[in-house]
């Protein structure tokens, strides 16, 4: 359980505190080299990441049975970026979108539920699926997230176009449950980082006691077109999908991914249940395995009866 912020003045400073959705890509520490992120983005342990058509992400989930057809991605895409027909593009080959079902009750005012299940047409080969989080403990946890956006730094902002190649980032979770800061506007179903200047001087959600002030070697946060990407983490050896990019809040970074700018990820663990009842379980194809087999003896001894 996660209380409310204790300082009074980080509520004055957050408290009509706006989101704006994702359309973007990653900005960057503005004394690193840009080159670090490319390689971040490019580590074979993200190989899961993938985009849909305009750069918007996705992440392939692993399912009981290797199908590898499962795309996570945030709801707020679909039906514009995504729509059956459309493509998803992953280790340089491309999958045509079947189908899609999204976790009820999304709100687009506070995009409380950003969580869509996305089936491909075919199966994704050459590539390994990530295990979606199931647990609890993700809070303090160094995050890696992947985008194919719009390029800039703190300083700056987001200001240059997307050049195509997938930049990783990390942060750290601060905050569970969104909705427990800024009086509520945004979603329980989120989490929170935000996006610390490295002179230390903007460590937004430092009225959280869970906030870390130290901005890491690669630090990072959205920016226009980074949508849908997934945010993953080493938890207990093993590197799981963590979160969904869903939106930033206006901040002292104004909404252009400047320091001070708060990233929100939709908690995957939150829909674990959604998901496993929505990508085919053990149990229902063993029943149907075992109902084949079964019409199969029958046809069998028939045949040696006749």
């Amino acid at each position: 359980m996660h209380a409310p912020l204790a300082k009074s003045i980080f509520l004055a400073v957050l408290g009509g505190l706006a989101f704006v959705p994702l359309s973007q890509a990653i900005t960057i520490r503005d004394d690193t080299a840009d080159s670090s992120y490319v390689t971040l983005g490019g580590d074979s342990a993200y190989q899961a990441g993938g985009y849909f058509n305009g750069g918007f992400g996705g992440t392939l989930i692993a399912d009981p049975f290797g199908l590898n057809q499962y795309v996570i991605t945030a709801t707020h895409l679909i039906g514009s970026a995504i729509v059956p027909g459309s493509t998803f593009t992953i280790g340089g080959n491309g999958y045509t979108v079947a189908s899609y079902i999204s976790a009820p009750g999304y709100d687009s005012s506070t995009q409380n539920n950003d969580l869509s299940i996305v089936r491909l047409a075919s199966s994704v080969t050459g590539i390994t699926p990530v295990q979606y989080y199931t647990g609890n403990a993700e809070l303090g946890k160094t995050i890696t997230f992947l985008g194919y956006g719009v390029i800039g730094n703190g300083v700056t902002g987001a200001t240059v176009s997307p050049d195509g190649q997938r930049r990783g980032a990390n942060n750290v979770i601060d905050v569970l449950n969104a909705s427990l800061v800024s009086g509520g506007n945004l979603a329980a179903t989120s989490f929170l980082a935000d996006f610390d200047n490295p002179s230390g001087t903007s460590n937004t959600l430092g009225g959280v006691s869970s906030s870390s002030s130290t901005a890491l070697p690669l630090e990072g946060s959205f920016a226009s077109g980074d949508s849908g990407g997934g945010a993953f983490a080493d938890i207990g050896g093993t590197v799981y999908l963590v979160g969904v990019n869903s939106y930033i809040t206006t901040g002292q970074g104004g909404g252009i991914s400047k320091y001070g700018e708060i990233d929100g990820f939709t908690r995957v663990s939150d829909f674990s249940g959604f998901i496993a009842q929505n990508v085919p379980e053990p149990g229902s194809a063993l029943l149907l395995g075992g109902g084949l087999a079964m019409l199969s003896g029958l046809r069998r001894r028939r045949k040696i009866g006749a």
